[in-house]
């Protein structure tokens, strides 16, 4: 699949240090979240890991914001943060449809 002009992100904060893309894979499998790609990038091992989910489309972007909140699990043991990098209403008059860009 191509790389996408403006990629729909995902950001998962509050994850254990050790955190890896299987063990990301592994924790969306189980709430059935399918992103595109994954981004798990290194952090100093005193800070908690974080991760992005690059997704395909506005909607599957916003049911892994919704799904992914609070989660769980070996890879976050506290339970997930999430958000967007950056948000724009698609729609004026609705603040439920979300389109995330890029930094």
């Amino acid at each position: 699949m191509a790389d996408r002009p403006d990629p729909l992100k995902v950001f998962l904060g509050n994850l254990a240090v050790d955190v890896n893309k299987p063990k990301i894979w592994d924790m969306l499998q189980h709430i059935d979240v399918h992103p595109y790609d994954i981004i798990v990038p290194q952090v100093q091992k005193s800070k908690l890991g974080i991760a992005f989910l690059i997704f395909n489309t506005v909607e599957e972007a916003q049911f892994a914001l919704d799904a992914c909140k609070g989660l769980v699990g070996p890879a976050s043991p506290n339970g997930v943060q999430a958000g967007g990098t950056a948000w724009e209403p698609l729609d004026k008059g609705s603040l439920e449809i979300f389109r995330v860009f890029r930094n």
